[in-house]
């Protein structure tokens, strides 16, 4: 609520970029995550979280916008896609903590900054740099939640799964904004709008102060759908919200593909789903072994 605190990211970041750091670990939000530590453990693997190391920013640049001899930073998998960042109103500071780009020469803007290393004639060299484009990136934007940083050993001494921040599975803002969708489902808008506008408050007190507002309609399914979309977003939430809803067909059947350089092998091709997709098949030799064991249909 307005709060900063000291992280690698500054001396003053913002509660909800708090949230998504190794400083902010076990912070009074968290109410179930999965605990990371520090070791070199076995080789090059250790007893850390490797998810930064698959979803961070692809390559880097230097901060005037030329290669390092060593572009790469972690692997740029599971990245936003642009209706996921033109669903945040544009000074809403979650759009900000959960997702990245680089240099855009169209809007003038220079590009977010990841802490990282690269090599540059033969010298380790790290600090901050700037998100580079590449061909690898599939949407152009990056996940910037659970992004490499001084803590993991990837950096500090080449181990691979060393990031100790940890990974929420519940934090308290799922708590507040389900209970909103209850009592919308309840029909009561009264504490639907109230539980609803309290995530609002933190988003815009860890901002502007300005963005985003509070709803003053009606609190519908819609926009209990797309607030979570936003609170919770790059975080893993999303696809089973969806089944939950019902809607993971509604929308994942007959969407397209995002390639931000239209590459034509991959951009505009349609996704497949069929609602045997919400669950994964019950194992054959159960089912034969107990007959109250109904498989999931289509399966």
């Amino acid at each position: 609520n307005g709060e900063t605190f000291n992280t690698f990211w500054g001396p003053e970041t913002n509660g909800f970029r708090y949230l998504f750091s190794v400083e902010g670990n076990n912070n009074k939000e968290s109410i179930f995550a999965i605990q990371h530590i520090f070791s070199t453990g076995y080789s090059n693997y250790s007893y850390g979280c490797a998810l930064n190391q698959f979803v961070g920013p692809r390559a880097l640049l230097r901060r005037d916008g030329s290669f390092p001899t060593q572009g790469d930073h972690a692997w740029g998998f599971w990245v936003p896609t642009h209706k996921l960042y033109n669903l945040f109103d544009p000074n809403d500071v979650r759009r900000k903590v959960a997702i990245g780009q680089g240099p855009d020469s169209t809007t003038g803007y220079v590009g977010d900054s990841v802490y990282g290393q690269v090599t540059i004639s033969g010298n380790k060299v790290t600090g901050w740099f700037i998100i580079a484009n590449t061909v690898y990136q599939a949407t152009g934007l990056e996940n910037m939640k659970y992004e490499i940083g001084p803590h993991n050993s990837m950096i500090i001494d080449g181990g691979f799964q060393g990031n100790t921040q940890n990974m929420y599975y519940i934090r308290y803002a799922d708590v507040v904004l389900l209970a909103a969708e209850a009592a919308m489902m309840l029909d009561d808008q009264t504490n639907a709008l109230k539980y609803f506008n309290m995530i609002r408050a933190r988003a815009r007190n860890c901002g502007d102060k300005i963005h985003p507002v509070d709803l003053t309609g009606p609190v519908t399914k819609k926009e209990i759908m797309d607030e979570r979309a936003r609170e919770f977003a790059m975080e893993g939430e999303r696809f089973f919200d969806l089944v939950r809803w019902k809607e993971a067909y509604n929308n994942i059947n007959g969407s397209t593909m995002e390639w931000w350089k239209n590459n034509p092998n991959y951009s505009g091709l349609s996704v497949t789903y069929s609602d045997r997709n919400d669950f994964f098949p019950i194992p054959a030799i159960e089912v034969s072994k107990n007959n109250n064991l109904k498989q999931y249909p289509g399966w």
